[in-house]
Parts: C-alpha cells; structure tokens; sequence
C-alpha cells in the first residue's frame, strides 16, 4: 500500500511539474539562506558566507535533480520528452507524416477487423452455460465420416448412455406462413422437448415444447424466434395463443425465443419433432442431427467409449446396422472446422504485413 501511495505522489508530482519545480527551488533557497546566516554570524563576509553554503548543500542544481527523481518519476518524463520531440520532427515532415499514419493505419485497422472475426468465431466461447460440455453426435461408416441418424439409433444412444446429462435430436427445414400478412417460406426446425435442456436456454415468453407434442396428431404447436416476433408481430405479447398456418396446418403460438438464439443456425419457427410410425421403426431413415451435453467432468473420450459401446450392441442386435459406429466431437470446434486453417492463415498474413510496414516505416525514419 505505501508503494502504491509512494506511486501516485511521484506521478501527481509529473503532472503539476510547474509548481513542483517552483516549491524544489523556494524549498532549496530556504535551506541555503539558512547556511548562510549561519555563516555570516560566524563572522563571514555575505559572498564567502553563500560560495560555504553551497558546497556544504552539494551544489543547487545537483540537489534540485535528486530532489526531481525522488518526487518524480523520471522514465515517464523521458518518454514524455521523447513524444514531443517526436511529435516536432513529423511536423516538419507533412507529407512524410501522412504518408506514415496512414499505412499504419490502414494495417493497424485490417488487423483489428480480421482477429475481430477471429475471436468471434474461434476464441470466444458458445453463447451456452458450461459450452465445453457441448457435443454433436454422428452416426458414421467407412468413406462417409459424419452422417445423419435415424429415430431408433438416437433412441438408444439417449435411453441408454451414463455420460450424457441430456441428448437431443432435430432437423432442419423450411415452411411455408401464410394467414398473416404475406406468404413467406421460413427457416424451421424440428426439435423434440430435450432441446433446450441440452443449449441451457430458455423461452423468453410462454414455454417450449413438451414431451406430448411429440406424437402425432397432436404436434399443433409452434415456438417463435425472436426475431420474427418483432418483424412479423410487432413484438406483440398477446401472439401467445394465436394460430398460425404454417405449412397449409394451423399452428398454435407457445413461446417465444430470447433474441440472438440461433442454433443451428438462424431460423424463424421451432416446431415438435414427431415422427410417424414407419420413421420410429426404420433405422435406415437417417434425417436427424443429435445434440448433447455431457455430465460435469465428463470427457468426450469417456462419452465416445459410452456410444461405441451402444452402438456395437445394436450391431449385434441388427445386423444390416454392422459398420456403424459413432462420432461425438466438440459442438465449437465442429462449428468452425471449415473456416479455422483460413482464418488463422488470414490473421498470420495480416501480422506479417503490419510488421513489413512497421519494418519499412523505421527504415524511412
């Protein structure tokens, strides 16, 4: 603490440098005239009296600049001068001047934009609670890595794993509005009750989803985003409730998403996941894309053992199944995978061309 106090009186000293240096040389005037009418009633003459003072106090301008460093901090002042020296000589430069902050602007600003995007899309986090326990799910087999899964595989991998905290399916599509304003064809997906556990999301008016929405028949319900909701309904509160006709059916309103959800991607209308029959049955009609979120301390190895193991029993149980297994991959990293090498690629280049102005601009100077 007194460090810090010692600190803020050295840089307070810096910054009234005026009046400091006029106390220093009272304060030193004062101690010498002291000295000096010591020495006078000693029995000196007024000038032998003052040329003692001053080589008993060390010399004035010796003493006033170790007074300087002790109540100032000299580093800064030095960079303050350097500044302003600076400052002068590209002054008498104009041309020279622009020329300069100019090309370091220009470098300095496509760098900030491209590490922007960088932190945008790799190094900030999901907007999730705990996203690093946020996976994808892929059925996959030989020459074809990542592909969709089918309604009883996805069953099993959710009522039988003991790594998964809660796993979800969905697919995406498009739908048709009409009956309120004018037709348009809008970004839907289909998604079962578990959907939001696994993002840790929340409606921001009315509710989601519920497990017996889920059956056919009884899947006439619709969850708005956020954004349609202010295009299409002027925000209006009292949408909860109302019909929609989406895809020739009538649809009722029971939510509405907080702004900025968009997972997978940005879309208008959430509606029930309810397969029919022959789709519960088949585990050749692969359509959905699985979403989970694994246990706390959890690892994606531990969770890929947990499915491998799964899915090798369904092999046995269905032998036209043998071949596929499981994939569960980090849902950030999958998210970016096709845009990383570029973007780094993109950033390093940046650096290196501010570093190559940087470079020539010292040279110049």
């Amino acid at each position: 603490m007194s460090r810090i106090r010692a600190f803020l009186v050295r840089l307070g000293g810096c910054l009234r440098r005026a009046r400091g240096e006029k106390e220093l040389t009272d304060e030193i005037e004062s101690h010498l005239q002291l000295h000096i009418d010591d020495n006078v009633r000693a029995g000196m003459t007024p000038i032998e009296a003052r040329r003692d003072a001053v080589l008993k106090l060390g010399g004035i301008e010796s003493v006033k600049e170790t007074m300087r460093d002790r109540q100032r901090l000299p580093w800064l002042e030095l960079i303050a001068q350097d500044v302003r020296f600076a400052f002068r000589s590209l002054r008498k430069l104009p041309g020279f001047t622009t020329v300069a902050v100019l090309t370091l602007a220009l470098c300095i600003g496509a760098n900030t934009a491209i590490f922007s995007l960088v932190h945008a899309l790799m190094l900030r986090p999901l907007p999730y609670p705990n996203p690093q326990q946020l996976v994808l799910v892929w059925r996959t087999r030989e020459n074809i890595p990542d592909e969709f899964t089918s309604w009883p595989t996805f069953s099993d991998w959710r009522t039988q794993n003991k790594t998964f905290a809660a796993m979800a399916g969905y697919s995406i599509s498009n739908v048709s509005l009409t009956g309120s304003g004018e037709p348009e064809q809008l970004p839907a997906v289909y998604a079962g009750d578990h959907y939001l556990e696994v993002l840790g999301v929340q409606p921001a008016l009315g509710r989601w989803i519920s497990g017996e929405e889920q059956i056919r028949g009884k899947e006439g319900v619709v969850v708005l985003s956020h954004g349609l909701w202010l295009r299409r309904f002027g925000a209006d509160p009292a949408v909860l409730g109302k019909d929609l006709q989406v895809n020739g059916r009538p649809r009722t309103v029971i939510g509405v998403m907080p702004p900025g959800f968009a997972y997978p991607v940005r879309t208008d209308f959430y509606l029930p996941l309810a397969p029919d029959d022959r789709v519960r049955a088949g585990r050749n009609l692969a359509f959905l894309n699985v979403v989970g979120r694994l246990k706390p301390g959890i690892t994606l190895e531990q969770a890929q053992a947990d499915l491998d193991a799964i899915t090798a029993n369904i092999a046995r149980q269905f032998p036209a199944q043998k071949g596929y297994l499981a994939n569960v991959v980090d849902l950030h990293a999958w998210t970016v995978r096709s845009v990383r090498t570029a973007l780094w690629v993109l950033l390093g280049a940046a650096g290196c061309v501010l570093l190559i102005a940087c470079a020539n601009l010292a040279g110049l100077l």
